[in-house]
């Protein structure tokens, strides 16, 4: 009797993933993507213009830069902009943030918080956007925010293993509060360790890559992975800079952001690679309130302590 069952359940799984095979079409693969696309903004429309509306979920962004030049302060900007309201063009998510650098300042956070709680209220309109405007508050946005210390790479490991779980209950008890963006600060960190061998660390950094790119895909999550930037030379000796991880991550990610210094407190943002836009570059600056436009600096007090 449990045979005969187990045969028709077979049977069974086996006619419905030929019904499956070769059910989606490139129409609908496309209608789809156009009624998905969302992005989380950065607060700097040259960049949002650049990357064609922010930070796209479901995709993986790579951003690579050196030090100093305000990588940890672009995550921390995300992590806030996550938590906008749908009404106010936002995404109304939730951030997971890894930090592996101890680069995380939980005060800087709170100050790039209330500015955009401050600037949301203040363009705010109708009565809808007033509404959420005022639910949007400095205490939501922080308990939005899920952070997690990697101190090693082991520990990052089984903390990255554990997100498509985590993702998942959660999206289940909090229906309406899902997580959208995951931040890795930085995925070049514990990579700088010691390995046996070149075979080793690429079955370490592909592992890394792959369970990323599920929970892309599953969850329809934005995952935006911070780089370093290492020194490397040509064959005639002279040295030039590229990202620390290589190939292996730039490849499987949808968009590559390098960042450079400019005159003074600007930065420069030049989009290398999308899978949608062409490469184009934004200028931006730091700012109190987080990442602005360099236009808007004349209203902003630049911080370059920060």
């Amino acid at each position: 009797m449990l045979c005969l069952l187990y045969e028709i359940i077979t049977k069974y799984l086996s006619m419905e993933c030929e019904r499956r095979l070769f059910a989606k079409t490139a129409k609908m693969l496309l209608d789809r993507d156009v009624e998905d696309v969302q992005s989380i903004v950065t607060f700097c429309e040259s960049l949002d213009n650049a990357l064609g509306g922010g930070i796209q979920l479901g995709q993986m962004t790579e951003c690579a830069g050196p030090s100093g030049i305000g990588k940890t302060q672009l995550c921390l900007q995300l992590a806030v902009d996550v938590c906008i309201p749908k009404v106010l063009g936002g995404v109304d998510g939730e951030v997971i943030y890894i930090d592996t650098e101890g680069a995380f300042k939980y005060k800087r956070l709170k100050q790039i918080a209330e500015a955009a709680v401050s600037h949301c209220r203040i363009v705010a309109e109708t009565e809808e956007q007033q509404i959420a405007a005022n639910g949007f508050t400095l205490s939501k946005i922080l308990s939005r925010v899920h952070y997690q210390r990697c101190v090693d790479l082991p520990t990052l490991q089984r903390c990255l293993k554990s997100l498509l779980c985590f993702i998942r209950l959660h999206s289940q008890i909090l229906i309406f509060e899902q997580v959208k963006l995951v931040i890795v600060d930085s995925v070049a960190m514990h990579l700088r360790e010691r390995f046996d061998s070149a075979l080793e660390r690429s079955h370490v950094v592909n592992n890394i890559v792959l369970t990323l790119l599920q929970v892309a895909t599953n969850f329809h999550v934005a995952i935006f992975l911070v780089n370093q930037i290492t020194t490397r030379f040509g064959e005639d000796g002279e040295p030039f800079s590229v990202p620390s991880v290589g190939p292996l991550l730039t490849s499987n990610c949808a968009q590559q952001l390098l960042l450079f210094h400019r005159q003074g407190n600007l930065r420069y943002a030049r989009l290398m690679k999308s899978s949608t836009r062409p490469p184009c570059g934004a200028v931006y600056t730091i700012t109190q309130s987080g990442i602005r436009d360099a236009a808007d600096d004349s209203d902003q007090k630049r911080t370059s302590s920060i």
